[in-house]
């Protein structure tokens, strides 16, 4: 976090929390135009405060860090070093919450549409209610009885220093994924942290990987949509809708007698409503967003079923190609992934092709069908293979 924009007074929000974004430039014009606007969002949220050097000069030529919650980090299209033509940019919490809603706005469009623009890497969304009915030490309790619980986690963690009673020393602390984690949800005592006047519970959803780059684009075309003129609420509506699907609390009081969740029904969380508090934290329809990983997730299970079906087969066949044919292994293999390639479809290649990083697509494309094409040149030698 930064350290310049302070706040004792209780501030309810529902914002971005970070933005961890990246941009490539094949010249260094386009670098500096980059890099111009990075120094330009430090001068708009800044309460003063110089660049200092940075972290992170072990992966790039150049680094700096403002003490408003900005880090650049970049190595120049002509630099012989690491990233080559890469500009990395961490937008923290304090500098986010330095902008209003329009400047935010504004800000991920202007990115988002900027020449270069890569992707983001690490997205943070929160929302935080002053005078909660349902307070950080409140939700700790219910956790730790089993009463309330987050789907898709098996497990918590709480903060170390507690005391003889067992109670958090400084503000309850709820952490639910590990630090490196695709998803990542916090539940914690602002008040305790960030020393306010009232009492506050931040809850907070870090989204890494792929999860980021799918809600990031899911931000920006909400942001589109929304259009200009009226009150922006989009962003608004995003972070709660992220909150919702990631990290609500499911009452689970009908559960809490079993010790642990080995003995919960399979299917526990479409069975179980929201928390009654949760409605302080999320008061919209939330929208629901896909991550296209979930395709990896399908692939890897339909793999799996084909390895338990047909494994033994495959493995004796190409056993049988080598020690009775006398054929090479690397040419065995090559003729299974020609018999694969060989019944690829076009809809095939589109549903990996998703799954890859924009600026990769239409290579990936193109490998495809090319190796499909080659394939097929192939199978007219193997008079095995059926058509």
């Amino acid at each position: 976090m930064g350290t310049t924009h302070l706040q004792q007074r209780a501030e309810a929000s529902c914002r971005l929390d970070w933005l961890s974004l990246s941009l490539f430039a094949a010249s260094a014009s386009t670098q500096r135009e980059q890099l111009a606007y990075c120094f330009f969002l430090a001068e708009n949220t800044a309460q003063g405060g110089e660049w200092q050097q940075g972290a992170g000069r072990r992966f790039f030529a150049n680094s700096l860090h403002h003490p408003s919650g900005l880090q650049v980090r970049w190595t120049g299209p002509e630099e012989e070093a690491m990233n080559q033509g890469l500009v990395s940019l961490d937008i923290r919490g304090d500098a986010l919450a330095a902008l209003d809603a329009e400047q935010r706005k504004a800000m991920v469009l202007d990115f988002a549409e900027m020449d270069g623009f890569k992707q983001c890497s690490r997205l943070d969304s929160q929302v935080t209610v002053v005078n909660p009915d349902a307070t950080a030490e409140s939700i700790l309790q219910q956790v730790r009885k089993r009463e309330i619980w987050i789907k898709g986690f098996s497990s918590y963690g709480e903060p170390s220093t507690k005391d003889q009673w067992g109670n958090p020393m400084t503000g309850a602390t709820i952490t639910w994924g590990s630090p490196k984690g695709a998803t990542r949800c916090r539940t914690y005592n602002k008040q305790a942290e960030a020393n306010w006047d009232q009492p506050a519970v931040r809850h907070e959803v870090q989204l890494r990987k792929q999860p980021a780059r799918d809600r990031f684009n899911s931000l920006v075309e909400l942001l589109r949509l929304e259009g200009e003129g009226a009150e922006t609420k989009a962003e608004a509506h995003f972070v709660q809708s992220v909150l919702d699907q990631h990290m609500a609390y499911l009452d689970t009081s009908r559960l809490a007698d079993r010790s642990d969740q080995q003995g919960w029904p399979e299917r526990w969380a479409r069975d179980s409503k929201k928390a009654d508090w949760w409605k302080e934290v999320v008061n919209v329809v939330p929208t629901e967003m896909k991550t296209k990983w979930r395709l990896t997730k399908a692939l890897e299970d339909a793999v799996e079923a084909r390895d338990k079906q047909y494994g033994r087969i495959t493995a004796k066949w190409i056993a049988k190609r080598v020690w009775i044919d006398g054929a090479a292994l690397a040419d065995a293999r090559n003729e299974e992934l020609t018999r694969a390639f060989v019944r690829m479809k076009d809809e095939d290649i589109e549903e990996v092709v998703a799954l890859v990083p924009e600026e990769d697509q239409s290579q990936a494309r193109k490998w495809m069908k090319d190796y499909r094409r080659r394939a097929a040149k192939r199978a007219e030698e193997l008079p095995y293979l059926a058509e």
